[in-house]
């Protein structure tokens, strides 16, 4: 190509290059052309031009976003996700709180000891549906819990509206503020995400103690049946007069945060996706402190309950002993004269006769007094437990939407059952406080076994005495039994 007669000619070479070099030149141009008006550099700040042509600097972007459950993000390692090593209520324990009252923001609960007393406080939700009032679509459902502008959840103050369905911040849990050291110590704090089983323990130990110490026992179980027929008496009130009263509502929150919590771990958290562990070593170890409880109150009413009526002499010795020498000496007046008239015929027997007679009429009245205070124990101290059982249906009828006549049906026939359960043999075993002649007959056996100790002729022959020595203290002990 670039040869004449053989020889490589240097023109022919010149001439295809310069072709070679033209036509390059002209498509290098019209690819520049192109790519500057398919693919323009403009300033980012153009408002002439589409967005997606303009140039964009790199640039460091902080976008605030919602993080209620207080997770840590790549702070050990790229994307990755850690929780709070507190639970919600805890968290939320940290943040204002909303009173609806006076559209306001008070002291948080761990900034302020003495308002968590004042006031009764559940984690802030939606009371009902809530609409976008543009679209319609329902942005937020009755229930949801509400996010603060930090992007987390909050407290804020009932007031008069329902506890039913709401998360209530117990007292308990606000004694020292959590994570300092002084919350090592606090036992009854118990909104953690897992309580330690020791922890566990001794809260209900020292729960349960003072319902079994003498002395103090009395006026201790007096006062939580006292704050419990309250509460329950709210609930009736409600049962019976509608939901829709701001007294009742505000004694029923406030009692219910007197109560105990327990850890995420027993009882789940559906804000953080925790199911609840009904069967854990926490939930037992409490469930079995509040039976404790509830066989002291069923013995305090049954010992105590009838006194309303009857008087002391139910449950008091000193009472009793009082009540039987008012009837001696009743009987000895109305027979006066006749004890008078005998005892000049016949001596100081008729007076001895007479005696031993009226103290057996005496012992006879006392026996049916007995019982009858028995009986009426019995059955105020399952009207009690009734009654408190039954109420907390009507508690979860009304969170899971049921009307007011709904829910007060559906109490009312619990209660029936419940009251007819107890009545049986099965509730003698459920509640063995109710069988009252029981513990009496027990404390006579133990007043017996004690006398029976003292006395010399039952005292244990020798092993050398004889077969009929044996034999007697045999027959002795078993007509003393």
């Amino acid at each position: 190509m670039f040869q004449t007669d053989g020889a490589f000619d240097e023109s022919k070479f010149d001439s295809a290059y310069s072709m070679a070099s033209t036509s390059f030149k002209v498509f290098s141009d019209n690819d520049l052309i192109n790519k500057i008006s398919n693919d323009p550099i403009f300033d980012k700040h153009d408002i002439f031009v589409d967005r997606s042509k303009r140039i964009e600097d790199k640039e460091f972007k902080i976008v605030k976003t919602a993080n209620p459950l207080r997770e840590r993000r790549g702070l050990l390692g790229t994307d990755d996700v850690h929780e709070s090593e507190f639970s919600v209520r805890e968290n939320a324990q940290k943040e204002l709180v909303w009173d609806g009252a006076t559209n306001s923001w008070q002291e948080a609960p761990n900034d302020n000891f003495w308002e968590n007393w004042k006031h009764t406080r559940v984690l802030a939700q939606y009371d009902e549906d809530e609409f976008d009032p543009i679209t319609g679509e329902k942005i937020h459902y009755k229930g949801e819990k509400k996010l603060n502008e930090n992007g987390t959840y909050y407290y804020e103050n009932l007031n008069d509206r329902d506890v039913y369905g709401r998360e209530v911040l117990s007292k308990f849990d606000t004694l020292t503020v959590d994570g300092s050291n002084w919350n090592k110590f606090d036992f009854f704090d118990s909104d953690d995400k897992k309580k330690t089983i020791a922890g566990t323990l001794v809260k209900n130990v020292i729960k349960t103690a003072p319902a079994f110490i003498p002395g103090i026992n009395t006026w201790y179980v007096g006062a939580r049946m006292a704050m419990n027929l309250t509460e329950l008496m709210a609930k009736m009130g409600k049962v019976f007069g509608g939901s829709d009263n701001p007294t009742l509502s505000a004694i029923e929150g406030y009692i219910d945060s007197l109560s105990f919590s327990s850890s995420d771990y027993a009882q789940g958290s559906p804000e953080a996706e925790k199911k609840p562990h009904v069967w854990s070593l926490e939930n037992i170890i409490n469930m079995g402190g509040d039976v404790f409880l509830q066989l002291a109150e069923q013995r305090w009413l049954i010992e105590r309950g009838p006194s309303l009526f009857m008087g002391k002499a139910g449950y008091d010795s000193k009472a009793a002993e009082a009540m039987k020498n008012a009837e001696l000496a009743r009987i000895a007046k109305e027979n006066n004269a006749l004890m008078l008239a005998n005892h000049a015929k016949y001596g100081g027997a008729f007076e001895q006769i007479k005696k031993a007679s009226d103290s057996n009429v005496v012992n006879s009245l006392m026996e049916a007094y007995t019982k009858q205070y028995n009986t009426i124990g019995k059955h105020i101290a399952k009207a009690y437990m009734t009654g408190i059982v039954s109420a907390e249906a009507y508690g979860d009828a009304k969170a899971q939407g049921l009307s007011d006549q709904e829910a007060a049906a559906l109490t009312i026939g619990y209660a029936l059952l419940e009251y007819g359960l107890l009545s049986t043999d099965v509730g003698k075993w459920v509640l063995p406080e109710l069988s009252r002649d029981k513990l009496q007959m027990k404390q006579i056996v133990r007043k017996r076994l004690t006398d029976l100790a003292k006395n010399p002729e039952l005292k244990m022959p020798d092993i050398k005495a004889s077969n009929t020595e044996k034999r007697n203290w045999v027959k002795k002990m078993v007509a003393a039994g």
